[in-house]
């Protein structure tokens, strides 16, 4: 799975337990993809950048739970 799609599954998932796992693992596909050979759009820069912090909050509400 891609960024995209980890994060959408993210944005899903209310299993609190899940939620964290799949958080992990969106930042961790975010990183690889920002640090990647690969040419990225700043159209695609921006949305990492939103989706991190939009992630972060999800994982502080998750663990207030």
């Amino acid at each position: 799975m891609n960024w995209k799609d980890l994060y959408l599954a993210a944005l899903l998932e209310v299993d609190v337990a899940r939620l964290l796992i799949l958080i992990s693992r969106t930042e961790e596909a975010m990183t690889v993809r920002s640090e990647s050979l690969a040419t990225i759009s700043n159209a695609e820069r921006q949305a990492i950048s939103d989706a991190t912090c939009t992630l972060g909050i999800l994982k502080s509400h998750a663990l207030e739970q």
